[in-house]
């Protein structure tokens, strides 16, 4: 199982507050309740658990995209439409990642949630640290540089076609059209080769995803202390 973001050593300063802000919040839900008094650092825990819960929980999808196109390739009968959802689902997500990458920044670094949370965030995001937090403007673009892998594709998907390729599209055409003369055992073969070694470049895409995630969540810890101390 991969490790999750949210057991990161850098968000131990946040445990106990975290702790109690949990544990006022479902006695109040007990009560019947839904507002509850809680310390500054309660709240700065929670908004910051919660991005990086996000964080984690798109991480979970890229995985289960990568696992459902692992299996279409062991299929004995491989086909190109559950690929081809699989695959969009999964240059979606690596979208939902980038943004949700610099909103974690920016609610670490205590900006309103209005700031960063529109169109215009990530550019307010980086304007803040490019100046004061050099290590951390230096991991968010790292971090942006390798999620731009395939972002034309992505750009695609979401705006305006289907993802395709030259194999895929070559593989769609001999489902649907039905060529005499072509092996169908053969294009199977060769769907579960493509299947297999495109699961395998999204993997280690999502695995580098996770180390500079991880990288970048190191470089908060001291802006994390800042804000449990300044409260304690």
């Amino acid at each position: 199982m991969s490790p999750m973001l949210i057991d990161h050593p850098s968000l131990k300063p946040l445990a106990r507050h975290m702790q109690a802000y949990t544990t006022k919040g479902l006695r109040e839900l007990q009560a019947g309740g839904s507002k509850f008094a809680a310390s500054e650092s309660e709240i700065y825990a929670a908004a910051v658990y919660e991005r990086v819960g996000e964080l984690d929980n798109c991480l979970d999808s890229m995985r289960i995209a990568i696992s459902e196109i692992v299996s279409l390739a062991k299929s004995p009968t491989p086909t190109s439409k559950p690929y081809r959802y699989h695959f969009e689902n999964y240059l979606l997500r690596t979208t939902g990642l980038l943004d949700r990458a610099f909103r974690l920044v920016g609610i670490t670094l205590g900006m309103p949630k209005s700031q960063i949370d529109n169109l215009q965030g990530n550019t307010r995001v980086r304007n803040v640290v490019k100046d004061s937090y050099p290590e951390i403007h230096r991991e968010l673009l790292d971090f942006q540089v390798l999620m731009v892998e395939r972002k034309d594709a992505r750009n695609d998907v979401a705006h305006s076609t289907a993802f395709s390729s030259r194999e895929l599209g070559l593989f769609t055409a001999v489902e649907h059209l039905k060529y005499e003369g072509v092996d169908q055992a053969e294009v199977e073969s060769l769907m579960s080769r493509y299947f297999s070694t495109e699961a395998s470049l999204l993997g280690l895409l999502t695995i580098q995803a996770e180390a500079r995630l991880f990288q970048l969540i190191g470089q908060l810890e001291s802006v994390i202390l800042s804000h449990v101390n300044a409260d304690a």
